[in-house]
């Protein structure tokens, strides 16, 4: 980023650095929406001038803030390169590696995990914002390919490792387990590792206490009359386009081109509106996918069907992401920040792991010895890979969405050796 005046006479470094981690806290505390020109003054306690002096404004600062996480989290990497440089370790020693790091970025990066979470979300609606996003993720992706080959694994799944250690350490987990315990990261760190390194997956029992079977009562969608689900396609296409941290009643009822009273009068607060979008989102998803009533049936389907319906799902015509899966994966990111909010992830993620699990076993070459675990990787491993197709352009997004799909099936439900 280039500052708005030069180095001659500008104050004292310290003060930039004291506004770049101060910016850093709230982004990864509130989110953008509450990281203000005036949040920031007054969490440092410096005047709103010194920011427009120093970055120009609040964007610019923003901007810097997110150029210097991706920095000193390069420098980690670094650090951790180097760790491994003097190591001989082999593919079975990538288990124990991979579930520390897992652990080690959800509970000791949290700041930087959400950090990043917060500019990929941003990437495609400011140019600047997503080549910060593409510096972050590529810096991540050498990484893990380094990893890869000091392990003696292939470097070409660098991409589904990466997915992996964004669902596990950067989403999914969170402090006092209210999406999945640590326990739970570790245990689907290791499953997961293990698949990679061809070895054989935990015990059904070990899967079986760390995966609850989700009540089906808790997955069906609550009934709605037609005027609430017009509401509610319409705050899914409200946040899908501005984020969940603009939405408002008034924005809404803007929306809508009705009085603010016709959604409080059904839905009551902000968080109550957010809540059902979210419910009614994720369940428009479902409904997209063409081949549940064929699984639930007890079909079997090919693995091609698996793959295209899952790319359909997810875009569109053009290769744009559609807006129930857009709004999803904002209204995860606005729990992390928003208590009221909390708890949104847990029946999503179970939920959609149990779809996945009898997804995976109505494959019509799926292997024995299947785990629940497997469709729960399935799950969070394709809600972590919007971060990387959204720096994508639309033209690319169907290919690269395919391919990954491709790869996560014969990686968790490897087909039998013919």
């Amino acid at each position: 980023m280039t500052d708005p005046l030069p180095d001659a006479g500008r104050p004292a470094p310290s003060l930039r650095a004291q506004l770049l981690e101060t910016a850093g806290d709230l982004i990864a505390r509130v989110g953008l929406r509450g990281t203000t020109a005036r949040a920031v003054s007054g969490a440092a306690d410096v005047s709103a001038a010194l920011l427009c002096y120093h970055f120009g404004g609040r964007d610019g600062l923003v901007l810097a803030a997110f150029e210097q996480a991706a920095a000193d989290a390069d420098a980690g990497l670094v650090a951790e390169t180097e760790a491994l440089a003097g190591l001989a370790p082999g593919p079975a020693d990538f288990e124990d590696w991979f579930a520390v790091w897992v652990l080690h970025r959800g509970e000791r990066q949290r700041r930087s995990c959400l950090i990043r979470r917060e500019l990929f979300l941003q990437a495609d609606r400011d140019e600047r914002l997503q080549a910060a996003a593409r510096t972050w993720y590529e810096s991540d992706r050498r990484f893990v390919r380094t990893v890869l080959e000091r392990f003696r694994l292939p470097a070409a799944q660098s991409g589904l490792v990466l997915e992996a250690v964004q669902a596990l350490g950067d989403i999914f987990l969170v402090e006092n387990g209210t999406i999945i315990a640590g326990a739970t990261a570790a245990s689907a760190a290791r499953h997961f590792a293990r698949r990679l390194a061809g070895l054989p997956p935990p015990e059904p029992a070990s899967d079986w206490r760390t995966l609850r079977t989700p009540d089906p009562a808790s997955l069906a969608p609550t009934p709605r009359t037609a005027t609430e689900a017009r509401i509610l396609t319409a705050a899914v296409s409200l946040v899908a386009r501005d984020g969940a941290a603009r939405f408002t009643h008034r924005s809404l009822a803007a929306e809508l081109g009705t009085a603010t009273s016709v959604a409080v009068n059904r839905f009551g607060t902000r968080a109550d509106i957010l809540r059902a979008t979210f419910e009614h989102a994720q369940h428009a998803l479902l409904a997209r996918n063409d081949l549940l009533d064929q699984v639930r049936a007890g079909g079997t389907i090919p693995r091609a069907a698996a793959v295209d319906s899952y790319v359909d799902t997810l875009l569109d015509g053009s290769g744009g992401l559609r807006p129930e899966i857009v709004a999803v994966d904002e209204l995860l990111a606005a729990a992390r920040h928003d208590p009221s909010l909390s708890g949104l992830a847990g029946p999503l993620v179970l939920g959609r792991g149990a779809h996945s699990f009898h997804l995976l076993r109505s494959l019509d070459d799926a292997p024995e010895g299947l785990r629940r675990m497997d469709g729960f990787l399935l799950t969070v491993c394709g809600i972590a890979a919007l971060s990387e197709i959204r720096l994508l352009a639309p033209s690319e997004r169907r290919e690269a969405l395919a391919h990954r799909a491709w790869q996560r099936l014969a990686l968790l439900a490897p087909p039998p050796a013919r």
